[in-house]
This record gives C-alpha cells, structure tokens and sequence, in this order.
C-alpha cells in the first residue's frame, strides 16, 4: 500500500514540480495527480520510476512510502 501522506511530502520537499516528476516517469501531470488520488493504481514500475525521478534511494524511506503496511485514509 502507497503512502500517499508521505510521497506529497517527498514531492514538496524536494522542491521540483510536479509536471517535471511526471515527464521523468512518462506520464502526464493528470496521470500523477491521478496516481496520487488513487494509489491503488500505482504499479511497481511506476513506483520504481517515480522514486527514480524523486531520487529516493533509501530502503527505509522505499518501504515506508512503496510498501506501508497500513496507511490511515
């Protein structure tokens, strides 16, 4: 399940925006807005692609945003 709280913050703190995240995931802004909306549409490559474009390389931080075991809606 997608930590969806913590992968906004991700995006905010790193301070580039979100139509420049989408072209590096091959995607349209609509489509990341939508992603993020409904995370339970957001494969594992597309998951792979945007910790990729947000350059996130811990695995605490990819599993605590990638794969949470409970995210309170």
């Amino acid at each position: 399940m997608v930590n969806v709280e913590l992968l906004k913050r991700e995006i905010v703190d790193l301070g580039v925006p979100k139509t420049v995240i989408a072209e590096k995931c091959n995607m349209s802004r609509q489509s990341l807005d939508n992603k993020l909306e409904k995370p339970h549409t957001i494969t594992a490559d597309e998951a792979c692609k945007i910790a990729s474009a947000l350059r996130i390389t811990e695995p605490e931080k990819l599993l605590a945003i990638f794969f949470a075991s409970e995210v309170e809606s």
